[in-house]
């Protein structure tokens, strides 16, 4: 049975816990002697990344997925240090620290440890001991807020607020002309009767842009924040959704000793971890081997892409030809039979150069706008419905953040695009509809924008 410590190295003191592993998961704490020490690195120093591949085959997504995070890192590759945290069928998760910021920590916090692993995945095997599959963790520290979802028992979701407990304690004191003393003693035991803090969890919770609903099964909150009257309460309305702390061994604390606990709990199977201390061959430098190669990658899933979404484009492609059809023809009702759109549409309109436009002199265009703004986002539209005032989108994508940039892409390149609906399906999939409207003129926003700006006087100073 091995025996690990977990170190957090907190803003206000250092958590060490001990824990023995024992079959099928289990872990008690123990004074024993440890045989590895893990180092967790906080969430405002790491990066989470999760992808999906076309296969299942680990080695292939072990080789490919190097590549892939670099395509979404701003930094260089040698100026990184990453790790896999889980491979399972065709999915994974890697997560990403920046090497210098690495270094710096390990020299003041990591001597004599043999691991160092992320804060996001000690939560998500605390979790997991606990055996939630389905939460969103938000850990109020002293320094930072960090919002960890789990979905499925995989890390989802990391987002981090640079702000915690200590910036309450301030408010409190500003507010009050009080000490720091007197103001942390009112935040202990007045907790969310105190207006501030009421502003501060709203301000937190607001910040973090979650989903209405949440779309987790419950909140776990922890860190010393935690402790405050009255948050799980408050949160619960706020969220509408239960919440709760984490059940650790007895003598170890829900709210400071989570992130040590989930740390000593490296060793249990099948869940997400890191090692940013390995040897640099397998992690920050190993980047630059790959970067070559990943020039390769890409045309080669562009490959296996294009085949796996052949029939989904020709679907599509019908339903446009389909919308084009239906506006030429209240456009032209005499054009007859339609086997070339384009091509007719263009006829018609050299012919009629002179008349006014409509909807089916616009509608090429506007699809053409539509089509540049999917570009590089996971969108499949399945309806496309045009009328002489606006066009009704409705599809489905990856993510809620994934179709809010999308509808703002729209915004810009159209007079307006509203979300009408959104909701999430049982394959984890979002269903979502938009409608775009158009200008007086029937043009979109961005060509009514350019008008506006060509047609300007030499006396105007701005839009």
């Amino acid at each position: 049975m091995a025996i690990n410590q977990g170190i957090d190295c907190g803003k206000t003191n250092i958590r060490r816990i001990t824990l023995k592993s024992g079959i099928g998961g289990s872990a008690g704490v123990s004074k024993g002697k440890p045989a590895r020490k893990i180092l967790i690195l906080p969430s405002n120093f790491v990066s989470y990344r999760q992808f999906s591949f076309p296969f299942t085959d680990k080695k292939r997504i072990r080789d490919i997925l190097p590549g892939e995070l670099i395509e979404t890192m701003v930094l260089p590759p040698d100026k990184l240090v990453w790790d896999i945290s889980f491979i399972h069928k065709e999915n994974a998760g890697a997560l990403v620290a920046i090497k210098d910021q690495l270094d710096t920590f390990i020299k003041s916090s990591g001597n004599g440890v043999q691991i160092v692993d992320a804060e996001p995945c000690a939560l998500s095997r605390a979790a997991a001991q606990n055996k939630v599959k389905d939460a969103l963790i938000i850990d109020f520290g002293a320094t930072k807020t960090t919002f960890c979802g789990i979905t499925d028992g995989r890390i989802n979701l990391l987002r981090v607020r640079l702000i915690g407990g200590e910036a309450v304690t301030k408010s409190i004191e500003d507010e009050r002309k009080i000490s720091p003393e007197e103001a942390e003693t009112l935040k202990c035991t007045e907790g969310l009767h105190i207006k501030s803090i009421k502003r501060f969890v709203d301000n937190i919770i607001n910040s973090a842009a979650l989903e209405d609903p949440i779309g987790y099964e419950k909140v776990i909150i922890t860190g010393g924040g935690a402790q405050m009257p009255g948050l799980a309460e408050y949160l619960s309305e706020k969220l509408k959704t239960e919440v709760g702390y984490f059940k650790l061994p007895e003598g170890l604390s829900p709210f400071t000793d989570v992130i040590a606990f989930g740390a000593a709990l490296y060793d249990a199977p099948g869940q997400e971890k890191v090692n940013f201390k390995k040897d640099e061959q397998t992690n920050g430098t190993k980047s630059l081997v790959w970067l070559g190669i990943s020039l390769l990658i890409p045309l080669i899933l562009f490959s296996i892409s294009v085949k796996m979404q052949e029939a989904q484009l020709e679907k599509e492609n019908r339903q446009l030809v389909t919308s084009m059809t239906k506006a030429i023809k209240k456009e032209f009702p005499n054009i007859g039979r339609i086997d070339a759109p384009v091509r007719q549409v263009k006829a018609l309109i050299k012919k009629e150069s002179g008349g006014e436009g409509g909807s089916a002199r616009k509608v090429i265009p506007m699809l053409s706008e539509i089509s540049t703004a999917r570009q590089g986002l996971d969108i499949t539209l399945y309806e496309i419905d045009i009328t002489d005032k606006d066009i009704k989108l409705k599809g489905e994508s990856d993510s809620f953040q994934t179709v809010d940039q999308f509808r703002t892409l729209l915004a810009g390149k159209f007079a307006s695009a509203e979300m009408q609906e959104s909701k999430t399906k049982p394959n984890k999939r979002v269903d979502f509809g938009i409608k775009i409207s158009f200008d007086k003129t029937g043009d979109s926003g961005s060509s009514g924008k350019e008008a506006k700006k060509s047609g300007e006087t030499s006396g105007s100073t701005s839009e």
